[in-house]
């Protein structure tokens, strides 16, 4: 395919990969086979729960003439579910925390002007989503099981495209449980797209290489990334953290 790729999972068997209305899959991470899937606009982000893999993206609703939040299963990678519309703006990231998942969204701003953001959506298995309270109405951009802390981290961030004398918003949320959010923002115009665990700190990378630590989630300290490229997502291996972005970073 020579349409973008956001995300990848791995089964235990297989490697899934998902992107601009595109699955691939692969059992070698060399040979990979395009899959056939229902008529979507957007696969954002792909996990795997132990029984099934789960994508979080958009579709399109024909009742409402909208494009919206969409969840999308499959228990093999090949064989997918048609659109779960979610009734909310898009999803970007959806992550198993090893007893439920969670999924995270929004849409900047709506046609007329308001914020459509601080989605959050929880579910036991992937079929009854409920949604939650985040308490902000700023776009959530990832959302990652924190092993260090044992919370779950949603970050986020908005650009005020239309409202150019507020400042962007940024925001870093935590949860024991998925429904219960407490505010951890750090800055008022850094906008953030992931985090990772070192095991002793919390890190958030984001726009402009932004690069956040903390050891309680209540004091922040800047990290000099060395770059102005924007990070968007990071893992951990046990001993060393990885980042990755723009412009090949």
């Amino acid at each position: 395919t020579k349409k973008h790729l956001f995300d990848i999972a791995w089964t235990g068997n297989i490697f899934v990969a998902v992107g601009d209305g595109v699955v691939v899959s692969s059992s070698d991470g060399v040979n990979w086979t395009p899959q056939k899937i229902p008529d979507v606009t957007v696969f954002n982000s792909v996990t795997w729960s132990g029984d099934k893999l789960l994508v979080a993206g958009a579709a399109w609703n024909p009742d409402t003439q909208q494009i919206e939040g969409a969840i999308f299963t499959s228990n093999d990678g090949t064989s997918w579910s048609p659109p779960q519309l979610t009734g909310t703006p898009w999803l970007w990231d959806i992550s198993w925390t090893g007893s439920q998942l969670v999924a995270v969204g929004g849409d900047i701003f709506s046609s007329e002007g308001f914020r459509l953001g601080g989605i959050i959506l929880t579910s036991p298995d992937g079929e009854n989503w409920t949604k939650q309270a985040s308490g902000t109405d700023v776009d959530l951009y990832g959302v990652n099981y924190d092993s260090g802390s044992g919370l779950i981290i949603a970050v986020g961030g908005s650009t005020n495209f239309f409202i150019t004398d507020i400042p962007n918003s940024s925001v870093i949320l935590s949860s024991a449980d998925g429904i219960n959010w407490t505010s951890r923002n750090s800055s008022n115009n850094q906008i953030y797209r992931n985090s990772a665990s070192s095991g002793s700190e919390t890190i958030v990378v984001g726009y402009a290489g932004a690069i956040k630590s903390s050891t309680d989630l209540q004091q922040w300290s800047d990290r000099t990334s060395g770059t102005l490229n924007s990070i968007f997502d990071m893992v951990s291996t046990g001993d060393q953290l990885v980042a990755v972005g723009e412009n090949g970073e």
